[in-house]
């Protein structure tokens, strides 16, 4: 039970399908069975009371039917000549009155001697008919049809038989009964072989049926309910993943229509909840650039000209406009933790003390936690956290290495560098940039940076150089 539950919806309710249509269709095909037999039978009854009213009519052709051995000598006649055509063979016709008293039979298989078909007179009390006083008093056409079944221990087999009879009018008055004992082995045969046939058919066409039932219903479950139901697990482990892009395909107006465009209007209201707080939370940003300026210009004019540079070797990378424009307001931002660095740090114009040097190594930590709310730009917190980083490894805060350094982090760290080279300090004047052309040349493959992102920068700035002479 617990492996069915832990089968597919598809498995699950295709399989519930497959086992209500093989139930109804067994069903069916027993109705149908049950129904073919009756017909069949009924057929049977039909063609015997044709029979016997037509031996009813050659009865009333006689002059006389007070006397037994004419009508012994019809019934002998309607025995043996009768048609081959019936899906019945007669075992004895009998008349008898309304005490039940034998008038006539054929063959007549009482005497002892066991010789069958011999013609016979007046027979008083040869066994007693059910049925007889309503035939006698016409309330009904006729009466019997109903197959018993029997073991015939001579032949081995089992023998079906019914008696039909039909009541014998004199003179507008019902006086006799005609009685006819039917072996219905042959029906029972024709019945049988028919099965055999109808069963055959019968599963050819319900393994067709059932087939393409299955395949249109599938279709309708897979196209209506599946299929959507997958898009709308798709899109909801999307937004939980915290793509708040992702919308449900619902065009219909059904409960899977209703419940797509509800998930929809949830991620579409998440969505303007977390832009207007990422808005408020960088203006917060901005408020604190603002203050980091107050406390130290020198790191907002570095944080853009290093924006500056990023952009230029971006678009230089060809990268998308969507990267550019995340580079570059990261870069502005990658210094922002510096505002909790003292200002006897920061603004030092000696070497920095080991203690003090760990103090200012913490801003980049300090930067990524001040960037990580802002989770639609995981860039920025990567930026922030890793532009220290080195190629080889040896970089803080996390020593990664080589491309496990995210792009725009190695980006920014070269754009970096080169800004603290140039740029003037309030106790330094920047390098000459053929100086610190040189040293990037020189310390391309060092392991500070990676070496192809420093060459493509040491070929823009040369190039840069040459259009603004």
């Amino acid at each position: 039970m617990k492996e069915l539950l832990n089968c597919s919806l598809t498995l699950r309710i295709m399989g519930l399908i497959g086992f209500s249509l093989g139930i109804s269709t067994f069903l069916l095909g027993s109705n149908a069975e049950s129904i073919h037999h009756d017909t069949v039978i009924k057929q049977v009854k039909k063609q015997a009371l044709v029979y016997l009213y037509g031996v009813e009519r050659e009865i009333d052709h006689l002059s006389t039917i007070n006397k037994a051995q004419p009508l012994v000598a019809l019934l002998e006649r309607s025995y043996t000549t009768h048609s081959d055509i019936y899906d019945f063979s007669v075992i004895q016709l009998r008349i008898y009155d309304q005490q039940s008293n034998t008038v006539a039979i054929y063959p007549n298989t009482s005497e002892k001697s066991g010789k069958t078909g011999k013609r016979m007179g007046h027979i008083k009390n040869v066994g007693q008919t059910n049925g007889t006083p309503e035939i006698f008093s016409g309330m009904h056409q006729f009466m019997g049809g109903i197959i018993s079944h029997s073991w015939d221990h001579e032949s081995g087999k089992q023998r079906s038989k019914t008696t039909i009879t039909i009541p014998l009018s004199l003179d507008s008055e019902v006086k006799m009964a005609l009685e006819a004992k039917l072996d219905m082995d042959a029906t029972m045969a024709l019945i049988q072989s028919n099965d055999d046939e109808y069963e055959h058919n019968l599963l050819i066409v319900i393994g067709v049926f059932t087939l393409v039932v299955l395949l249109a219903i599938w279709s309708v479950i897979h196209h209506g309910l599946l299929k959507p139901v997958h898009n709308l697990s798709e899109v909801t482990k999307s937004i939980a993943k915290g793509d708040l892009s992702k919308r449900a395909r619902c065009h219909g107006r059904d409960e899977i229509g209703s419940l797509g465009q509800s998930i929809n209007n949830m991620a579409g209201s998440i969505e303007q909840l977390l832009k207007d707080e990422e808005a408020a939370y960088l203006q917060a940003i901005e408020s604190l650039m603002k203050a980091l300026e107050a406390k130290d210009l020198y790191t907002r004019q570095h944080s853009v000209r290093v924006a500056k540079f990023s952009t230029m070797l971006a678009n230089r990378l060809k990268l998308s406009k969507e990267k550019r424009e995340l580079l570059r307001k990261g870069a502005l931002m990658h210094d922002l933790g510096k505002i909790s660095i003292p200002d006897n740090i920061l603004n030092k114009p000696q070497a920095l003390s080991d203690d003090e040097f760990r103090t200012m190594k913490s801003h980049p930590v300090k930067t990524a936690a001040i960037m990580r709310p802002l989770k639609r730009f995981n860039e920025f917190t990567e930026i922030a956290a890793w532009h220290h980083e080195r190629w080889d490894g040896k970089g803080y805060p996390d020593g990664l290495q080589g491309e496990a350094i995210p792009l725009l982090a190695r980006i920014v760290s070269i754009a970096d560098a080169w800004d603290a080279m140039t740029g003037d300090r309030v106790y330094r004047k920047g390098m000459p940039i053929q100086k610190a052309l040189s040293i990037f040349e020189n310390e391309s493959d060092s392991g500070q940076w990676d070496p192809n992102l420093v060459r493509e920068f040491v070929l823009m700035i040369k190039e840069e150089r040459l259009l603004t002479s």
